[in-house]
């Protein structure tokens, strides 16, 4: 299977798996501002970097791999954690998913197909003359 359909089917894993992640937590209560706002922050850069890797935005990368490394400050700020076995596999899942999409995205020769993001043009449909057929001017 070509990587223009892994990756794809990759980052619809990964979002799969990230909102089974956070629907199946138990709310913690507040650790304190700081980690809130971090926590905010990286579901931002999440779905930001998400959204980027999806248009095959080049900047989209560092976003998502930024929003890895604020889980992993916030994982370990944030003290010990219980969870079921369940929800650790689950985490484990969305670690291994979210690493091969950074592979991908990095170290393949997909990473060549990445567009600056101020060279990105709109998808415009091409105009019709009211009977289907293709208007060129």
């Amino acid at each position: 299977m070509q990587l223009e359909r892994v990756f794809p089917i990759l980052l619809l894993c990964d979002v799969a798996l990230e909102v089974a992640s956070i629907a199946g937590t138990d709310v913690a209560p507040a650790r304190g501002p700081l980690l809130n706002a971090l926590w905010l922050a990286v579901i931002g850069a999440t779905v930001v970097g998400w959204i980027g890797l999806f248009t095959m935005v080049r900047a989209a990368r560092p976003v998502y791999l930024a929003s890895w490394i604020g889980y992993l400050v916030l994982l370990a700020l944030g003290g010990p954690v219980t969870d079921t076995a369940g929800g650790y596999a689950l985490q484990m899942l969305m670690a291994l998913v979210g690493g091969a999409v950074l592979a991908v995205a990095y170290l393949s020769e997909l990473r060549t197909n990445f567009r600056p993001l101020l060279s990105m043009e709109p998808v415009v449909p091409p105009a019709t003359d009211g009977g289907g057929s293709s208007v060129r001017g």
